[in-house]
């Protein structure tokens, strides 16, 4: 993972190994010792899950996750309904899904376009109701897939 413009800059690797059933970090102060289970996420490949679920029709998912630091952590994830958004692409029918917390300070929101195969077309993410940001797909070049 790499993420520069958002907070300070961080980057770091996570090693997920099968084969030999082992989650490594590529920095050494943060050994991970973890046991190996085959549905561990990390915090990128879940959104990838998490797009697939939704396509599937699934309307309640968890994830278990692996942090930078080894520690364990369940996301869980809820379609909340469909939405009509407007983009500055366009006006896309969405599914849109919410991240589920054990209280109400954070809020994250998830909009998946079908049309565009179910990418994700726009996230929200706030605490205590203040919009700490937002994302939105502005540009979309596929020539197999009409806008």
């Amino acid at each position: 993972m790499v993420r520069e413009g958002t907070g300070p800059d961080k980057s770091y690797k996570i090693d997920f190994n099968r084969n030999e059933k082992s989650i490594t970090h590529s920095d050494k102060k943060f050994p991970l010792k973890v046991d190996w289970r085959e549905d561990w996420q990390d915090l990128l490949s879940y959104q990838t899950q998490l797009r697939l679920d939704v396509k599937a029709g699934k309307t309640k998912v968890s994830y278990p996750i692996i942090g930078k630091e080894g520690d364990e952590k369940n996301y869980e994830f809820e379609v909340v309904g469909t939405e009509t958004i407007t983009l500055p692409i366009g006006n896309f029918e969405t599914i849109k899904v919410k991240r589920v917390y054990d209280n109400d300070k954070r809020q994250v929101y998830v909009w998946f376009a079908p049309s565009l195969d179910h990418m994700l077309v726009q996230l929200f993410k706030g605490k205590d109701g203040v919009e700490q940001f937002q994302i939105q797909l502005k540009h979309f070049n596929n020539e197999s897939v009409n806008i």
